[in-house]
């Protein structure tokens, strides 16, 4: 049986550092799988730029951020309608804590009996919403009723 999945997200963000920064800091299990420059030619594109990528996260998933290099102002997508990623962790509350102490800002999600939420605005352009699941039950974590 094949099981289909989230493997990544691709998101332009204007600091490439600050952003790989604070997301190895909210999520200790992450690493740097890659980080490179390169000359290239976009899909639907036949303008060449300079492009800065890296790929952070696990061996499962991984977030893939970009950023132009070299001051190239290609943006591949500069009004993109990306609200927020959605990311499972165990332990919300020191994901919290480690965001406050980068001084990023947060908004926690009403209560709920399966689940814990908050949004993290990690920077410009990347907002992430961090969810702590109470059960393991499906029909208790999908619930939308408070």
């Amino acid at each position: 049986m094949s099981t289909t999945y989230v493997e990544h997200q691709n998101i332009t963000v204007p600091d490439l550092d600050a952003a790989i920064t604070t997301l190895l800091a909210l999520f200790p299990s992450w690493q740097l799988r890659c980080r490179r420059q390169e000359r290239i030619i976009p899909t639907f594109s036949d303008k060449a730029f300079t492009l800065d990528w890296a790929h952070v996260g696990d061996d499962n998933s991984y977030i893939a951020l970009q950023a132009p290099a070299d001051g190239d102002a290609f943006i591949p997508n500069p009004q993109p309608y990306f609200n927020h990623l959605g990311l499972v962790v165990t332990d919300l509350a020191q994901c919290l804590k480690s965001a406050a102490r980068l001084k990023l800002v947060t908004k926690e999600s009403p209560a709920h009996p399966a689940r814990k939420r908050a949004y993290i605005k990690v920077s410009e352009g990347l907002m992430l919403e961090v969810i702590q699941y109470l059960s393991d039950d499906p029909a208790q974590r999908h619930s939308y009723r408070a």
